[in-house]
């Protein structure tokens, strides 16, 4: 018997010595035994707890064993039950039987007949509770095997060694293979080689229980040769013992999306060259009229100059931030890492963007500064990261607030942020706040003015250096972004 389980055993008797008796001898053998001499007490404990098996007299005058059983099996559908019964009685316990006990003893019985019937029951009950699971689990299986040959994406199962086990329709008619080929063949072989110690590395995560799933875009070699990108949702299905059957993949076709961002980001950047080379001739034409070169101007032309030129210099930044993400995305961006102390970065870059604060009529202070604190980074990079947290702070504060600058260190890293008491961020939005193009959907936030990129460009920066940044959002009391990076020892 399991002593930190037993079995539990509910036994009614209308002779109360016998009863006792009973289970007194079936708490020796390991058993948890409770015991009432009364059918209607029997039938709320049963209601307030759980029991395995039902051991019951046939003849009571409060209500018969027959009548007792069929009122617990209405409680729990799974109760076993054993009927004890007089000499003589055998058509009772017959009756017993048909209406649903598992088996029974005669009375006046001894142990050594009494366990081998408990035992017998409970194997019984084991049985047939490891029968229904193993049903249960195959019509899942059969539901799960329709569900995934019918999908409209390619699903697979696959050991953790890298060979398919099964594939779906929608995976062979994604990568032109029968299924029987692709179950012959190697996963890395149809891999393509740059994504293949990434994709094995989330493998060797999951199996290692640091992941429980993953998500990765990944590129397939067709059966003509080409590559498809495919994005891929991966998880890990595991045995009771808890060791690994088989992982599960979705696998969707993104060709035509990638194709898109291509078509897009070639469309974007040659426009943004061919207004590069515009907008510096128009700012430097206006620079010079700004300046008196061809004259003085009219008090109210010198304020229509200084507009155009301001607003130049916006377009000219919106162009350059538009270049760098194409260049960072395309992996075409150069940075010159260097070991820089950042405290003077963050001083020059505060510095740079008091003017635009001021004309907003906001304060930016710097709180805290770790001169001590190094880390490798491009400078000029991690001041236009600054430079754009600075600008979006100051646009959502509100007139004559504060934006507070600051740094920490913990743990090996160096973490920089910027605080406005603005608004806040929407729940809607967070989603999509460092997504290209993203603006809060409010009217009073589409006043401002940008095109949604200085945000991502911030975090391909941070990322490009290794770095990460995250943001905290209080509605209407403080928004805060910070970015961090590995600090240099020393």
């Amino acid at each position: 018997m399991n002593e930190a389980a037993p079995v539990r055993l509910l036994i009614v008797d209308d002779e109360v010595p016998q009863m006792r008796a009973l289970c007194e001898t079936l708490e020796l053998e390991g058993y948890a035994a409770r015991g009432f001499s009364s059918p209607q007490q029997a039938l709320l404990a049963m209601r307030a707890e759980q029991f395995d098996l039902l051991i019951t007299d046939l003849m009571m005058p409060e209500m018969n064993g027959i009548a007792l059983l069929q009122a617990c099996q209405k409680i729990d559908a799974t109760l076993n039950v054993i009927v004890m019964t007089g000499h003589g009685a055998i058509d009772s316990a017959v009756r017993a039987m048909r209406a649903g006990a598992s088996d029974y003893v005669l009375k006046p019985f001894k142990l050594n007949v009494m366990l081998p019937v408990i035992s017998r029951v409970l194997n019984v009950r084991r049985l047939n509770r490891e029968n229904a699971a193993l049903r249960e689990r195959l019509q899942a299986e059969e539901r799960a095997s329709a569900m995934m040959e019918h999908s409209a994406i390619g699903m697979t199962l696959a050991e953790p060694g890298g060979r398919w086990l099964k594939v779906n329709a929608a995976m062979c008619d994604t990568l032109g293979f029968t299924e029987a080929e692709l179950l012959q063949i190697d996963i890395g072989s149809v891999t393509h080689p740059d994504d293949r110690e990434a994709d094995a590395e989330l493998v060797r995560q999951m199996l290692a229980g640091g992941i429980r799933k993953y998500q990765v875009e990944k590129r397939y070699r067709h059966r003509d040769g080409h590559f498809i990108w495919t994005l891929q949702s991966v998880s890990l299905m595991a045995r009771a013992d808890g060791s690994v059957e088989y992982l599960v993949s979705q696998i969707q076709d993104i060709s035509a999306r990638k194709e898109m961002d291509r078509i897009k980001g070639e469309f974007i950047s040659t426009m943004s060259h061919e207004l590069r080379t515009p907008l510096t001739s128009m700012r430097g034409s206006l620079g010079l009229v700004a300046s008196g070169v061809a004259g003085a101007l009219p008090e109210k032309a010198v304020r229509l100059v200084q507009i155009a030129c301001q607003n130049t210099d916006r377009m000219t930044r919106m162009v350059n931030d538009i270049l760098d993400l194409q260049l960072i995305e395309s992996g075409k961006a150069v940075l010159n890492l260097a070991n820089h102390a950042l405290a003077p970065l963050v001083e020059r870059a505060v510095a740079e963007n008091l003017e635009y604060a001021q004309n907003g009529r906001v304060s930016l202070k710097i709180c805290t500064l770790l001169p001590q604190i190094a880390a490798r980074v491009d400078a000029g990079r991690i001041v236009q990261v600054l430079g754009n947290l600075l600008s979006n702070a100051t646009k959502f504060s509100l007139v004559q607030g504060v934006v507070e600058i600051g740094m920490t260190a913990a743990e090996g890293a160096v973490r920089v942020s910027v605080t406005d008491h603005g608004p806040g961020i929407s729940t809607s939005f967070q989603r999509r706040i460092f997504d290209r193009f993203s603006q809060a959907d409010s009217s009073d936030c589409r006043q401002k003015d940008g095109m949604g990129l200085g945000l991502t460009l911030a975090k391909a920066l941070v990322e490009s250096m290794g770095g990460k940044i995250g943001y905290k959002s209080d509605a209407g009391v403080a928004t805060t972004f910070f970015f961090e990076l590995p600090a240099l020892s020393g």
